[in-house]
């Protein structure tokens, strides 16, 4: 390397990084507070003296897939949301969702130069220096992979914020003893209420008809949202995290005695469950589960089939030589924790969280670009989650990007034996569903 390089860039690495524009992006999947999230991003970051604010279409690979300065004004993936866009309490995103990231392998692997070139290269085509990213628990290990590469090639010029967000609540964090901690994310509070009031609703058909009613919700690898059932007097929980060595019968024997004593039964299934190791294949759960989506119908033939089989539901009145062949239904809520309106708790988890937008691009204004402080994310911590009327942004506490991890439903809110969430984590679904219930709008 040549003497006026070597200097060029030590002179660029000395220099005093100040914010200009910002740029905001929505990763992943649906979440009814991301309008919430995306404006209160936009203002704190005005007050901290940010010039202009845009917002890029479809996350990741809509400020990846498009060359900005090559591009048509109609074909460009941004917006300039300075100022506009007044509709904090309507659910989702106005900027779109769209997953995929900057790194190979949707995130799993190393970032991918050529995508982050494309990035940076539309980043300093709106002059922006700063990148805030909203996301889930996927996203959140893609952007910490982005952030370290941005670190290393451009020695501090980019600001990476990242805002956690996500329905399934699976993100947590490593404190500094190596511990996991359980957050709550905006979103969550809005599905549970979503969830709830599906479990609630199908109670009242469940106990006229005397039937058994599964009702399926999200959650690949953990059971937050199928839990959210406990907040509707759904009587079990069939989640990922109470299946390790769970044989059909099990379930079958449970839901059984439960429809005996209250007349009918209402379970929440969370679409994927945990392996069953006794049967010695990685393809397929308990219950014969081949992908996402047929847990809850293989749950439901498991226990209509069983039942006939041994006599179990009793005959219609008209027909008392034939076995009920419908006294099993199964109901599909998989997207109703996406729909509506957020809550007014999710609002205001929202509002809080973006908040420190402000104060993590303070913290930066002045810094030496080298020296840029390690990026932190703020997050909520399940140990101080109070009503909505006391949340505030002392209830919050800033952890490293590259600490979040993802986390299941902690044994302490289970009881396995019985498939249910206890009553510690009951009052939690209380607590983060108290105060009004909709924003509307």
């Amino acid at each position: 390397m040549s003497k006026t390089k070597a200097k060029k860039r030590a002179s660029t690495a000395d220099e005093v990084w100040t914010p200009k524009r910002a740029v905001i992006i929505t990763v992943g999947g649906n979440a009814l507070p991301l309008n919430q999230l995306i404006l209160s991003a936009r203002e704190y970051a005005l007050k901290a003296g940010v010039d202009q604010v845009y917002g890029v279409f479809r996350g990741y690979v809509g400020l990846m897939s498009v060359d900005f300065k090559r591009a048509r004004k109609e074909r460009a993936n941004y917006v300039n949301i300075t100022t506009g866009y007044p509709y904090s309490a309507r659910g989702g995103t106005f900027l779109r969702c769209y997953r995929g990231s900057p790194c190979r392998d949707s995130g799993r692997r190393d970032v991918d130069p050529k995508l982050a070139s494309r990035l940076v290269g539309n980043l300093n085509h709106l002059k922006a220096n700063i990148l805030i990213v909203i996301g889930g628990n996927g996203t959140a290990a893609a952007t910490a992979k982005l952030d370290e590469y941005l670190r290393t090639t451009h020695k501090g010029k980019f600001l990476v914020i990242f805002l956690p967000r996500t329905i399934d609540n699976d993100i947590g964090f490593k404190d500094e003893h190596g511990h996991t901690k359980e957050i709550l994310c905006p979103g969550y509070p809005s599905a549970v209420s979503n969830v709830s009031r599906v479990a609630e609703d199908i109670i009242v058909e469940a106990e006229a008809t005397e039937r058994i009613y599964l009702v399926q919700t999200q959650g690949r690898d953990s059971g937050w949202v199928a839990a959210a059932g406990a907040r509707g007097r759904a009587q079990h929980q069939l989640i990922p995290e109470c299946f390790e060595e769970v044989k059909t019968r099990d379930v079958v024997k449970l839901v059984e005695t439960t429809r005996d004593q209250d007349g009918y039964a209402v379970v929440t299934v969370s679409e994927g469950l945990k392996k069953d190791p006794s049967k010695g294949s990685k393809k397929s759960n308990y219950l014969g589960q081949t992908g996402p989506g047929r847990a809850v119908r293989n749950t439901a033939d498991s226990i209509q089939d069983s039942f006939i089989k041994f006599g179990g539901p009793p005959p219609l009145p008209h027909k008392p030589s034939e076995a009920r062949r419908d006294y099993v239904k199964v109901h599909h809520s998989d997207y109703d924790p996406r729909t509506g309106s957020p809550s007014r708790y999710d609002l205001q988890l929202a509002e809080l969280e973006a908040s420190f937008v402000e104060k993590i691009i303070k913290e930066c204004k002045g810094c030496k670009k080298g020296q840029v402080p390690d990026r932190t994310v703020p997050v909520l911590p399940l140990g101080k989650v109070v009503r909505w009327d006391d949340l505030g942004d002392h209830c919050f506490t800033r952890v490293r990007l590259d600490s979040l991890v993802s986390t299941n439903v902690p044994d302490g809110y289970l009881d396995k034996d019985n498939f249910r969430c206890n009553a510690a984590f009951r009052d939690l679904l209380y607590t983060i569903t108290s105060g009004p219930e909709r924003a509307g709008g």
